[in-house]
């Protein structure tokens, strides 16, 4: 159980940055993200408090398309290239 807790964690974090680094990158807020992904504003801040069981595989995808990048980028450690 702690393993799943710790790997929650470490995909929460990584989610959570690189959402922050992308939608500045972009001038785009929350409520930008929440539209232009067609998802739940609930949904885009559960993914930047870092609250990734929360976060739906559908989630991801809108919010990869919205932002222009891969879903597997957006929990991937370091990835500040995307």
């Amino acid at each position: 159980m702690t393993a799943s807790k710790s790997t929650g964690s470490v995909l929460g974090t990584a989610l959570a940055m690189n959402l922050q680094r992308l939608m500045e990158a972009q001038g785009m807020s929350r409520e930008g993200l929440a539209r232009e992904s067609g998802r739940p504003l609930t949904s885009v801040d559960h993914a930047l408090t870092g609250e990734s069981e929360k976060v739906t595989m559908a989630d991801l995808e809108g919010f990869a398309a919205a932002l222009g990048v891969r879903p597997m980028d957006l929990v991937r450690m370091g990835s500040e290239e995307v």
